[in-house]
């Protein structure tokens, strides 16, 4: 059989277009001679395919740094931020939704309110595709749009866009892309929101040269799992992987049971919903507190906790979410080893509580302490978990040849 020559370039073209595209990213700025070097292309190479890549917009050249110096002085390379732009939309099981609209650094530059009638798959998609189209025609982005980003809590396939399963969204075996069917003319992604979460922490790590091993815990109405190996996120059968949940149990008094039926379920103690209501009736047996007061409990529980950390009566409830979310974080490290553990909550956790699981956190760990990770404490909004969801598109275009080829 004789080989297609003319495919094989082509093939070997979009290779290194996606490898030079992608060591702009994560270097931003860099030179044409720096590239070369970095990828092992040849000069000439560089050369033509950052003039495709300037012809399309997708970089720009900058004014020469070095204009005193011996010799031509070289031009900086970086991300064109102003002409392409991602859409993203994290499904959270809320009727108020937002379209967020991110530049290929992932820097947000607008965000569009609309509302679901419910989450019927139909509904969702027919309300996603009309703001779509209001969106490019009201031409309030000066651009164009390179992907639609869909991130969701639940077990999602991002290869066949599919969610196997959401518990939150009330959703199974939902063929998103049977759902989209070429009504919009760019690309969906859908991806799992811890997911999403995750390759944008590692994404914005990446640029500082921090860790190919990188996990992301998730507590909110649920409690996920999203893993970086190797520089890629770990999705497993099905897209299953990082289902935590219902993973650890603890003895409590506490008479809330999870969707299993289970007491002391890791699912149901860490809410903050009931480390709201824990924490209100232990104070209220104490003392009266103001509305306002409630409010701020309401909102921050742990940080609310953190302000009475010497009251005896409270010492229990804190021991009980330390032990958790401590053992939680001792088997994810002895499990998948990750050098960096980002705990992203609905919730802060305080400077004294988060230093005490820490030390908790070590002193459960089997392993000697280098084999420890790196815990950080953050909490996530609305914009981080669409950044998620844009997060996977400009990955997509970054590794794979199929968005970067309806653009160049």
């Amino acid at each position: 059989m004789i080989k297609n020559k003319a495919n094989d370039m082509t093939t070997m073209r979009a290779a290194n277009t996606i490898m030079l595209l992608k060591a702009l990213y994560e270097e931003n700025p860099i030179s044409r001679s720096q590239l070369s070097r970095l990828t092992n292309l040849s000069s000439s190479a560089v050369t033509s395919i950052v003039k495709d890549l300037i012809n399309q917009k997708l970089v720009i050249e900058k004014s020469p740094v070095n204009i005193s110096g011996v010799g031509r002085p070289g031009k900086p390379l970086v991300i064109n931020s102003k002409d392409w732009y991602i859409i993203a939309i994290h499904l959270s099981g809320e009727l108020s939704l937002k379209i967020n609209v991110f530049n290929l650094l992932l820097e947000k530059k607008a965000d569009f309110n609309f509302k679901l009638a419910n989450y019927e798959p139909a509904t969702v998609i027919k309300v996603i595709i009309e703001n779509y189209h209001y969106l490019k025609e009201s031409a309030v982005i000066k651009g164009s749009f390179i992907g639609l980003g869909i991130s969701l809590s639940g077990i999602v396939s991002s290869q066949e866009n599919k969610c196997y399963y959401s518990e939150i969204m009330g959703w199974e075996d939902v063929d998103l892309a049977e759902l989209f069917a070429d009504q919009l003319d760019i690309p969906v992604i859908v991806a799992r929101d811890v997911n999403g979460l995750a390759l944008s922490q590692f994404m914005n790590l990446k640029k500082t040269a921090e860790p190919e091993n990188l996990a992301v815990v998730m507590i909110g109405r649920g409690i996920g799992l999203g893993m970086v190996i190797n520089g890629k996120i770990y999705s497993g059968n099905l897209g299953g992987a990082g289902e935590i949940s219902h993973l650890l149990q603890l003895k409590t008094a506490y008479q809330g049971r999870c969707k299993l039926g289970q007491a002391g379920c890791i699912s149901t103690l860490l809410k903050k919903e009931v480390i709201s209501a824990r924490l209100l009736d232990s104070i209220s047996d104490q003392c009266k507190l103001s509305q306002t007061e409630i409010v701020e409990l309401k909102n921050e529980p742990l940080l609310f906790l953190d302000s009475l950390f010497d009251e005896q009566e409270l010492k229990k409830l804190l021991t009980e979410v330390r032990e958790l979310v401590a053992e939680l974080l001792k088997l994810i490290t002895e499990i998948y080893a990750p050098e960096k553990l980002i705990i992203s909550s609905n919730y802060g956790f305080g400077n004294k509580i988060v230093e005490l699981i820490k030390l908790d956190y070590l002193n459960k760990f089997s392993l000697p302490d280098k084999f420890a990770a790196e815990i950080i404490f953050q909490e996530h909004y609305d914009t981080e978990w669409a950044r998620g969801a844009a997060a996977v598109v400009l990955n997509n275009l970054l590794t794979d040849s199929y968005l970067l080829s309806r653009i160049i």
